[in-house]
């Protein structure tokens, strides 16, 4: 009312403090305790007017016109909800009447006045699979704009798993093009590289990674791989994370583009940890390989070797072959030519360490027992029953299949169109038996194109000549 002429008075709470009778024509205050009036006034449009003339007898009786003493919380509502000390200042200053000037608790209008957004039902529900149940969070403007230029932030929490996922204004947008600007990513490939970000928000520059990439001796096509593999090492800090791994890789031996071909076959070997990944798995194969020359070789033959965790695995795996009173030298030597053996889940190691003992009867002091653990190991169990099959579809029997995987398992890694082709040859146009080609295992090894069928063709040449054959062997 902002030309109101008047003060005005709550009548409920003059009332409450006093002892007061209102009517139509006016109102009558009187003594609480002796019933004298004290103050009479007419009504006047609806409005009770305080006509207050000071006499000895009203000053006397003053309290008529006081409430009581105000609690402190209730100065600071009437006040505006100012903190605690401007309440304290004001009932000081102007003696106003209250209890005491100490809050006695948090003030509720003021705490919802602070909030920004509406607070959360409690809830017992615990997720107990993931994507069950998702939290979600809205935030911005941000005071700073990031990298890209978002304001504005909404992040997605899984409940069950606790995974976090960012997604801002802008960053999409940015990210999309600059793979394809920089990279020369299609469309498509650049979203779906942008997929596999589990958090959009970095301040970092990407230019500065890819700039480093290419003076360490990466080119396009190989940065595009590593990119899409991993899109999180465009936001990687060039010089504590970046440069330190790299100079670990090259303090151990690698260098030039044997240092290039390693990281883009493992792109992960620049997100995992210096000290807490890297490191232990280098210590761990000098452990196995005894010199840096030899875990350089087994890095290059197998570069997912420094990937997460291979570490514990090649520790166990190489207790396993211990356990099976395989000597040191010979660990070595087969770690060195086959090292992503090693990095193979532990009980899937041990299930074919105990296969080729056990099922194929090869002794575990037989120089063939790794070789054939690596033969195993290395197919699934579908193949390994389909190549079976097709040795006893052409009448070999057990016996004869596991003595030529005891003599030769190369014969079993081969290919089923190569050991059909080889079968065929042999078997049906030779007419060897099978306990004749198991007996020396490496006819089935030989090419067919390159050694077999040019000396059939001069033994061919020879029996048309009638000439006198030597003993031949192919």
């Amino acid at each position: 009312m902002p030309v109101i002429q008047q003060q005005l008075l709550s009548v409920n709470k003059f009332a409450k403090d006093n002892q007061c009778l209102f009517d139509s024509v006016g109102f009558t205050v009187k003594h609480q305790t002796n019933k004298k009036v004290l103050l009479k006034g007419p009504a006047d449009d609806g409005v009770y007017t305080l006509l207050i003339a000071v006499t000895d007898d009203i000053a006397r009786n003053s309290k008529a016109f006081k409430s009581v003493r105000t609690a402190a919380p209730d100065w600071h509502a009437r006040l505006g909800h100012p903190k605690q000390s401007t309440v304290s200042f004001i009932v000081n200053k102007f003696s106003l009447p209250s209890h005491s000037i100490k809050s006695s608790g948090l003030c509720e209008a003021c705490c919802l006045g602070k909030h920004s957004q509406i607070s959360l039902h409690v809830t017992g529900f615990i997720a107990s699979k993931p994507l069950e149940l998702i939290h979600g969070d809205v935030w911005g403007p941000a005071p700073n704009l990031s990298f890209y230029g978002d304001k504005y932030f909404v992040l997605f929490v899984d409940d069950f798993l606790r995974w976090q996922f960012l997604y801002s204004s802008t960053s999409t947008l940015f990210f999309v093009n600059y793979l394809v600007d920089s990279l020369g990513f299609s469309k498509e490939e650049a979203t779906s590289t942008y997929s596999k970000l589990s958090s959009r928000k970095t301040t970092r520059d990407p230019d500065l990674v890819l700039n480093f990439l290419k003076q360490t001796g990466f080119d396009n096509s190989q940065i595009k791989i590593m990119v899409s593999r991993a899109p999180k090492l465009l936001f990687s800090d060039v010089s504590k994370t970046l440069k330190p791994k790299f100079q670990c890789l090259v303090d151990l031996g690698l260098s030039g583009s044997d240092l290039v071909n390693v990281i883009a076959k493992n792109t992960k070997i620049m997100i995992i940890g210096l000290d807490t990944h890297m490191r232990p798995t280098i210590d761990c194969l000098r452990r196995t390989l005894v010199t840096d020359e030899n875990v350089v070789t087994a890095i290059k033959r197998s570069p997912r070797l420094l990937s997460f965790g291979a570490r514990h695995i090649m520790d166990t795996n190489v207790l396993l072959l211990k356990n099976c009173g395989i000597s040191d030298a010979r660990i070595k030597k087969f770690v060195l030519q086959n090292p992503s053996r090693v990095a193979q889940n532990p009980d899937r190691v041990k299930y074919f360490l105990h296969r080729v003992e056990k099922d194929f009867r090869v002794p575990l002091g037989s120089p063939s027992f790794l070789y054939a653990f690596h033969v195993l190991s290395a197919q699934k169990k579908s193949t390994l029953d389909r190549k079976i099959a097709m040795f006893k579809s052409f009448g070999w029997s057990d016996d004869e299949i596991l003595e030529l995987f005891r003599k030769l398992p190369l014969c079993i890694a081969l290919s089923e169109v190569r050991i059909e082709k080889a079968l065929n040859l042999y078997m049906k146009e030779l007419s060897f038996e099978p306990s004749y080609l198991a007996s020396r295992p490496a006819f089935l090894a030989y090419s067919l194109e390159k050694r077999v069928i040019p000396r059939m063709q001069v033994l061919k040449i020879l029996d048309e000549k009638k000439l006198e054959r030597r003993k031949f062997i192919f």
